[in-house]
Parts: structure tokens; C-alpha cells; sequence
């Protein structure tokens, strides 16, 4: 199963981890829309991979792409994710 780490608007200093359900399009630096403790949210997915730290079944899909954003360029994803931390140790 693939997992997007998406970060959110929300004052922790961790993103989120979601499944990727079969045939959505997703990558580093896609704009997307999730749900958090049943609040709908956009964040921006800032990591890929196969794996997670949360139980399997703890895990909720992504709800959708924002297809008409282009993702974030590699550059400013990573200026955004280092601000992001400097932000939350303050």
C-alpha cells in the first residue's frame, strides 16, 4: 500500500500519514485534501513511500488531488518543510 506523509495546517510538528487509494496521482509537493479528526483539510504531500509508523488500519485514504494546482517544485517544498520546523521549535 502507498503512504503520502502530508503536511497540514495544524500546530504539531509532524506530518500525517495517509494511503493512497489505486489511481490517484500523488507525489512529493501534490496539493491535497484529507481529513483530520473529521475535519476536512489541504496540506501538501512532502513524502511518498510504502511504509508507516501507524497501525495499518489507523490509516485513512486521501480524499482528493487539487488537480488544478501544479505540485510544488522539489525547491520550494523543501524551503516550506525546513520553515515549518524552525517554526514549531520556537
Amino acid at each position: 500500500m502507498a503512504i503520502a506523509r502530508v503536511a497540514l495546517p495544524v500546530a504539531v510538528d509532524k506530518a500525517f500519514d495517509y494511503w493512497i487509494p489505486d489511481g490517484l496521482a500523488v507525489a512529493s509537493g501534490t496539493l491535497v485534501r484529507v481529513d483530520l479528526a473529521g475535519r476536512p483539510l489541504a496540506g501538501v504531500v512532502v513524502e511518498v513511500g510504502d511504509a508507516s509508523a501507524a497501525e495499518s488500519g489507523a490509516l485513512v485514504p486521501l480524499r482528493e488531488v487539487v488537480a488544478d494546482l501544479a505540485p510544488l517544485p522539489p525547491d520550494v517544498l523543501a524551503l516550506g518543510v525546513c520553515n515549518g520546523c524552525q517554526m514549531m521549535a520556537a
